[in-house]
């Protein structure tokens, strides 16, 4: 059963969710980056939960009747938006915790695009489910903001098996690409899975090379092939590894300000080069709109 709910956790990301909550204005995939992160914080801090909601214990039973957003993964992919699509059941990284962040590039970045200019946008960090039920299994969802043009979405995670009881969130580094999976189950849901994306492992991060934040094109973009998220020096011990505090309680701790990640590209040899950092700029915020509305394209 775990094995399961860890394949999952990266298959199903923080975007599945039948929900009412009043969508953008019909003008909002033309605004400029800085107002659409307006916009969306807006909506996160008009609705944060009064009482945090229980992490759901998901099991078999749970599994099996969700089974239609299973074979229904292709609107995570095609479903072009900041908001969730309608008819979107959400079982897995169901709730967790929203900040502003920007991308900071680094001096003489070799790739193109996000990587080189830099952007704003928002991030989610949450785990894949109730982490006394499965092994602490956290991953991140990251949306940058274009002007007048759809978003760029990163998700990123560690592994699909989780990191046991290390309760510390920040302990391990995040990739897009991870280890394929171990279990049986694990490799039935990836095949699955790779009717919309293939390989399940492995989702790209070329788009980010693509694109400024203001929407200019770029003729010949450059891009790693793959991510390396390395938790910064001073957040690596945040959250003790025994820490018993819900994650969205520490995480309201983290100051605006605090560089979460350092990030790594690695070229098509292995090379590892240093490209950035994203940093917050706001506190993080658990809320109504981030669990039930927001949502992170998968990139196919």
């Amino acid at each position: 059963m775990k094995g399961l709910n860890f394949a999952l956790a990266f298959i199903m990301g923080n975007f599945l969710l039948v929900c009412p909550i009043q969508g953008a204005p019909q003008s909002y995939q033309s605004w400029q980056a800085q107002d659409k992160q307006d916009y969306l914080w807006d909506q996160i801090e008009d609705s944060r939960w009064e009482t945090l909601p229980e992490f759901n214990n998901n099991g078999w039973s749970s599994i099996l009747k969700n089974i239609k957003a299973l074979l229904t993964l292709k609107k995570t992919f095609d479903h072009t938006s900041d908001e969730i699509p309608e008819g979107r059941p959400k079982f897995i990284h169901t709730y967790g915790s929203v900040v502003k962040v920007s991308f900071r590039p680094g001096l003489n970045s070799p790739y193109t695009g996000i990587y080189r200019s830099g952007g704003v946008g928002l991030a989610r960090l949450s785990l894949a489910a109730n982490p006394d039920v499965i092994a602490y299994t956290p991953g991140m969802a990251v949306k940058f903001l274009i002007d007048g043009q759809a978003s760029l979405n990163i998700v990123v995670m560690n592994s699909l098996e989780g990191q046991g009881s290390d309760k510390n969130f920040f302990a391990r580094n995040f990739s897009n690409k991870i280890d394929p999976p171990k279990s049986r189950a694990l490799w039935l849901l990836s095949k699955i899975f790779e009717f919309a994306r293939k390989p399940a492992n492995d989702l790209p991060i070329s788009h980010l090379a693509q694109q400024h934040q203001d929407g200019a094109r770029v003729p010949r973009p450059r891009s790693p092939k793959q991510l390396v998220l390395k938790p910064s020096a001073h957040i690596t011990t945040f959250i003790p590894s025994d820490s018993q505090e819900d994650l969205r309680d520490s995480l309201r701790s983290i100051p605006a300000g605090t560089v979460l990640y350092e990030v790594y590209g690695l070229n098509e040899n292995g090379r590892e080069t240093y490209i950035g950092s994203l940093q917050t700029e706001s506190e993080f915020i658990s809320s109504r709109y981030g669990d039930k509305k927001l949502f992170f394209q998968h990139k196919r």
